[in-house]
This record gives structure tokens, C-alpha cells and sequence, in this order.
């Protein structure tokens, strides 16, 4: 076997399944497109998770609900990639500020003497 290949080790857990894990490194970035769940969305943004269920409630968070039930209780997860797209739907683009009033011309004084 070559030093540069995974070595795949396997875990026995209980009732007799047995997983294979790699002990190659984690490849950077692998994470990214990990599907997160409202809780994780809310920590990030620091708001309540139920803001994160209205948005996805109403349509406007794109969601998967990965539910076994269909219509029991939904359990959502949300695509990184919804989640940036929501967020620049949502961004606010600040202009050039305007004068909230004009400014009063200045008027020939008029001479009364």
C-alpha cells in the first residue's frame, strides 16, 4: 500500500453494525455544503429559531423537509446556497443620503425707506 492512500479503519457499534470510517484527512472546505438545521441557522444570525420557521413557513427560506413522515412533523434542513440567497434578497443597499427639505432661496431684500 502507497503512504499517500486513506487507510479506512472499521467501527463495530452496538447490535452488531459496523461502520467504515476514513482516516484520511478532512478535506477543507468539505463542510460547506453541509445542510443545516433552523437552530444552526438562528445561532449564526443570532435570532430565535422560530424567525427561521416563519421564513421557512412562508416561503420566503427555501427548505428541505427531511421528515420520515410526510405529513407528521416536519423536520427541516437548509442549503447553505438558500441561505446566502436569502440573506442578498434581504440585504439592504443604502443610497447616497438626500435632503429631507429644500433649502430656502435667499430672496432680494426689498427697501422700504
Amino acid at each position: 500500500m502507497a503512504s499517500n492512500e486513506a487507510v479506512a479503519e472499521p467501527d463495530v457499534l452496538e447490535k452488531g453494525r459496523t461502520v467504515t470510517r476514513s482516516l484520511a484527512p478532512p478535506v477543507p472546505g468539505a463542510e460547506v455544503n453541509r445542510l443545516l438545521t433552523p437552530p444552526e441557522v438562528a445561532r449564526r444570525w443570532r435570532i430565535r429559531h422560530d424567525k427561521v420557521l416563519t421564513w421557512i413557513r412562508s416561503g420566503e427560506l427555501r427548505a428541505i423537509n427531511v421528515a420520515t413522515k410526510p405529513d407528521g412533523r416536519p423536520s427541516y434542513r437548509v442549503d447553505p446556497d438558500d441561505l446566502r440567497a436569502f440573506a442578498n434578497r434581504r440585504a439592504v443597499a443604502t443610497s447616497p443620503r438626500q435632503p429631507n427639505r429644500k433649502l430656502r432661496q435667499k430672496q432680494p431684500s426689498k427697501e422700504y425707506f
